[in-house]
Order: C-alpha cells, then structure tokens, then sequence
C-alpha cells in the first residue's frame, strides 16, 4: 500500500521508496510477480510429458542406424531378407537399378535409395502402418511419410511401363466356364 505519510526519516524500515511503497511492500509484490511468471510458465510446459515428447524415443538412432540396418539385412541371411522384404536379394537388386534408372525416386544424403526401397517394401509387404516402419528402421514418422509417397510414384511408373490392361475387343462379354 503507499505510504503516504512523511515519516521525517526517523524509520529506516519505514522510508517509503519513490514508487511509494515500502521496503516490506516491494519486496512481497516482487515475490508475488515471481510466483505468477512461474505458473504461467508451468502452464506453458506439459505437465505429463508422452514418450513421443523424447526424440531419444521416437528417434533413436536416425538415418544412420537406419542405414546400419539395412546393411545387416543386405549382407544377413537370405531367409531374412525374403521375410522383411518379400523379394530375394537378386530382385531387391534389380528393382532398385530400374528405379534408379528409370524413375525419379534418389538416395538423399541421409537415405540411400535401397534403405527407401527396403522400408516400402517392409510397410507393403508386412501390411504394416508407417508408424511401426518408423520403430522398425529407427527413423521418424515423417520421414517414412515422404519415403511412401515417393516410392509409390516410382512404383506406379512400374506399373505404367510393365502392365498392360487388355484392350476392349480382347475381354470376352461373357463370363468364361469352365466345361
């Protein structure tokens, strides 16, 4: 409260400060707005923070374990390539050349293109959500996001140049039975 009284400096607790308050009275309303800064920070912040709050979570290892991965899966045993992936090595192989070649889907800095086409291939093959992809090879939900929308351009170009829809004289009108 002001202190409007002159005390005549008898009282040094009691000297009021140009704002007009005194010392015991600065220094509670100081503490007051301390403790306001406080909570209005505290609302700012989480108070039960997710484990997706964590990039060490969510993220662990990034592109780099990711790579690291998929050389153990190129390099591993056949058997587990074929489970992960639903193609053999040799296709693996063959498919990425037409990609690189043939598409517009490239290795970035931090994904090579056959790290991209083991994670397509692993979310459609497995029937698995991107989510889970993300947890599998280590790298963020968006990342596997870009890698699915690239790959599937580069995989709808394959089907424009390999699959050839019949013309419409060729489907027979009626259905065909077998005798």
């Amino acid at each position: 409260m002001p202190d409007h009284a002159s005390n005549g400096g008898d009282d040094d607790d009691a000297v009021s400060s140009d704002d007009g308050y005194s010392e015991e009275e600065d220094l509670l309303i100081i503490g007051i707005a301390a403790k306001t800064i406080e909570s209005e920070e505290n609302r700012k912040r989480p108070h039960f923070p997710t484990v997706f709050d964590r990039r060490d979570i969510v993220n662990p290892g990034g592109s780099v374990a990711a790579e690291e991965f998929g050389q153990r899966l190129l390099t591993g045993h056949e058997r587990r390539f074929v489970e992960e992936l639903r193609v053999t090595k040799d296709q693996f192989y063959q498919l990425a050349d037409w990609i690189s070649v043939n598409t517009s889907m490239k290795g970035s800095n931090r994904q090579s293109l056959h790290l991209k086409l083991m994670i397509f291939l692993y979310v459609i093959g497995q029937g698995c959500t991107q989510r889970a992809a993300a947890h599998h090879f280590s790298i963020s939900q968006s990342s596997i996001s870009r890698i699915m929308a690239t790959a599937l351009e580069a995989f709808a170009d394959i089907h424009r140049t390999f699959v050839v829809q019949p013309e419409p004289t060729e489907v027979p009108h009626e259905p065909i039975t077998k005798p």
